[in-house]
């Protein structure tokens, strides 16, 4: 059960970390035109919102892993 409970939890981080770096990369390539910084700062925010807002991320991703379930049949 613990060892559930471990996987869960670093899925859930890896996932918002992932997030972040897209959502980083296209940030700052469009605003601060340099992607390195945008990737860096947006896997910090996935991270921090993985933390502070467990359910948030869980429902993110229980959603993609529904679509991705759905693309496979």
């Amino acid at each position: 059960m613990a060892d559930e409970e471990s996987v869960s939890t670093s899925e859930r981080l890896l996932f918002a970390m992932l997030v972040g770096a897209v959502f980083g990369a296209a940030f700052g390539t469009a605003v601060l035109r340099d992607s390195t910084e945008g990737i860096t700062a947006g896997i910090v925010v996935g991270t921090v919102v993985a933390i502070v807002s467990p359910t948030l991320t869980t429902q993110g991703f229980e959603r993609v892993q529904e679509l991705l379930d759905e693309t496979e049949d």
